[in-house]
């Protein structure tokens, strides 16, 4: 529990997340505006109870498996006797307080969304797919099809990519990252109310929508917008093929009913479980999420048919997968890997920087040395030569951002702003990668945008 008596954080040491873990509470914004529910989860989060070992009652109830779980984190339990009294180790003594009990359910509850999420892309697609066929409008588009000028795969491709912008665009609302920093709030006012994602996310969770086609409309002006930016909304000019004219031609000039885009959006934006419908946390989305999707797509074939105006996604015997070496790497796995052939570099890369820097002068200032210091970080060159989706790229991108973060602002845990703004470098100068799936290099090319996405600059890469 650290606090500067402006703000409160709870932070979980556990080496293996790839980034801080930590719960923040505003006291000044709680105790100037008198906000009692906030204050009161604060009372309720951060009592002494919470982090007291729980009684002898308590500890029975935890199941084996748990105590199993629990003794593996602490080095001196062990490990033949699982079912040794708690009070013997330090560690599992704190691992058994409510805390770290909700830790452990909430990690299994967003497994749970993860699982619903990859099922919600597809079913995304389908939606989107449908609707197109289907709306009297879009005759060019079906005969596109019809007469083999657009591939099923084209338009499937086409259909993934929409996805993949709304995905984006999602998560820089959820982030604050969208509008330009200076943005004024009558103009934040007016793209919440008006344009942003949001407030269709929110139509979708109370409305099932019609025949009209106003809400897409709206949808496909905000990326023609954001390809060259809107000063008037805030909107920066973002560019990239993702929201280029030559990522959806057929989809841009296509019309779309309200029914399948809040469908679509729907299915992406809300899991249900237990028969209640929760919106998904596109603030906190993470590369192991995005895996997920790309894996679930690997085993799905596009089948369109034309007559019915349908667009379905099938489980298939193709060998894509096999062909192409596409397989998701556990998280783990690539905590392992860049211990043991990242660190190394970095280390190796920091002493010659400042052997370098003792030999130019025997007085060398700070300012110099981490100039130095930061060069040898974006000197190192990572190349991953089958990306997926992305996930050992971001690992390595995200700790070389921080190494390279705390060189610029001599802090152990750098702020949010500083590992954004080291993420960008990072990523412009250290990162590389290559798939023989095209899914693959489009997906993982997402990953580093959300990653990298500052305020009001261009996805630059």
């Amino acid at each position: 529990f650290i606090s500067n008596g402006l703000q409160l954080r709870i932070l979980r040491d556990n080496a293996s997340l790839r980034r801080a873990a930590y719960v923040e509470f505003d006291l000044e914004s709680m105790m100037a505006g008198e906000l009692y529910a906030e204050f009161a989860l604060l009372w309720l989060v951060c009592h002494q109870s919470r982090v007291e070992r729980l009684g002898d009652a308590e500890i029975g109830r935890l199941e084996i498996g748990d105590v199993r779980d629990l003794r593996a984190e602490d080095d001196e339990a062990d490990s033949d006797d699982a079912q040794s009294p708690i009070s013997q180790s330090p560690n599992l003594a704190i691992a058994s307080s409510w805390l770290e009990r909700w830790s452990k359910l909430a990690a299994e509850q967003g497994t749970r969304a993860m699982d619903a999420l990859r099922d919600g892309v597809a079913e995304a697609i389908g939606a989107l797919g449908s609707g197109f066929l289907a709306h009297p409008a879009n005759q060019g588009l079906r005969a596109r099809l019809r007469g083999g000028d657009l591939s099923t795969q084209a338009y499937y491709q086409q259909l993934r990519r929409l996805v993949y912008r709304l995905i984006f665009l999602f998560v820089a609302e959820e982030r604050d990252l969208l509008l330009l920093p200076d943005t004024a709030p009558a103009m934040r006012k007016r793209y919440d109310a008006y344009y942003s994602l949001r407030r269709v996310r929110t139509m979708a969770g109370i409305l099932r929508g019609g025949p009209h086609t106003d809400l897409y409309r709206q949808v496909r002006l905000l990326f023609v917008l954001l390809r060259t930016g809107y000063p008037d909304l805030g909107l920066p000019g973002l560019g990239s093929f993702l929201f280029s004219d030559r990522s959806t031609p057929d989809l841009d000039s296509a019309e779309l009913a309200n029914q399948h885009l809040l469908a679509a959006i729907r299915a992406l934006a809300y899991t249900v479980e237990n028969s209640v419908r929760r919106p998904v946390d596109y603030r906190n989305l993470d590369s192991e999420e995005l895996g997920s999707i790309y894996e679930s797509l690997l085993d799905l074939h596009p089948d369109v048919n034309l007559v019915a105006a349908t667009f379905a996604l099938n489980l298939g015997a193709g060998s894509e997968r096999k062909t192409t070496g596409s397989h998701y790497t556990p998280t783990p796995l690539v905590e392992s890997l860049l211990d043991t052939a990242l660190e190394p570099v970095v280390a190796e890369r920091l002493k010659q920087a400042a052997g370098v820097t003792s030999q130019t002068s025997s007085v060398t200032s700070d300012s110099s040395r981490m100039t130095r210091e930061e060069a040898a970080i974006l000197s190192i060159k990572v190349l991953d030569g089958a990306t997926g989706s992305g996930h050992m790229l971001i690992g390595a991108g995200r700790r070389l951002a921080r190494h390279l973060a705390r060189i610029r602002t001599g802090e152990d845990e750098p702020s949010p702003e500083a590992l954004r703004a080291a993420m960008r470098d990072v990523v412009r100068h250290c990162l590389y990668g290559v798939d023989l799936n095209d899914m693959a290099v489009e997906l993982c090319k997402v990953a580093l945008w959300m990653e990298s996405l500052e305020p009001g600059k261009p996805l630059s890469f």
